[in-house]
């Protein structure tokens, strides 16, 4: 059994597309905890706010599949119901963005897929709710708990709790 963790977010209708994944999530899955939902704006890669806010949240899964399966079967499966479009642009607005970040505490790549996902450490989108859910996970690399990644994290873009779930 694995336990997964998911970072779910959106900036194209947002509240309902945020919702529908969390349905979508919890027919398909087992859905052992999320975080509370996050509003934060959304920044090009010349640090502008470039588009709509963006709604994130993070999920622990657990599920009897692998890495790749999970991409595939769940993630990437969420995402063509939910109509995401993927383009060359890491920055384009999107409906649902649904990717793992964490699994067990593997450190490893699958694919497309880099375990522990980078963004945790970049990224107060990623970071807060995982801290949120999870505060005394290792980070498989860093080897630091992510409570302690985000006291230690200077988040200059505002980040606020959003009642959604």
């Amino acid at each position: 059994m694995n336990t997964f963790y998911v970072l779910v977010g959106s900036n194209i209708n947002k509240r309902d597309n945020v919702l529908r994944c969390h349905q979508l999530l919890q027919e398909q899955t087992t859905v052992l905890a999320h975080s509370s939902v996050y509003e934060t704006p959304a920044v090009g890669p010349d640090g502008c706010l470039q588009q709509e806010s963006f709604y994130n949240l993070a999920y622990k899964i657990e599920s009897s599949l692998s890495v790749v399966q999970f991409d595939r079967v769940v993630c990437k499966a969420i995402e063509r119901d939910l109509q995401r479009e993927r383009t060359q642009d890491p920055f384009i607005a999107r409906t649902i963005d649904v990717d793992i970040v964490l699994c067990n505490d593997v450190a490893a790549q699958y694919e497309h897929i880099i375990l522990p996902a980078l963004d945790i450490s970049q990224y107060a989108h990623v970071l807060v709710p995982l801290a949120e859910l999870e505060p005394d996970y290792i980070h498989p690399v860093l080897n630091k708990k992510l409570s302690d990644i985000l006291r230690s994290f200077n988040h200059v873009l505002p980040i606020k709790k959003v009642d959604v779930l």
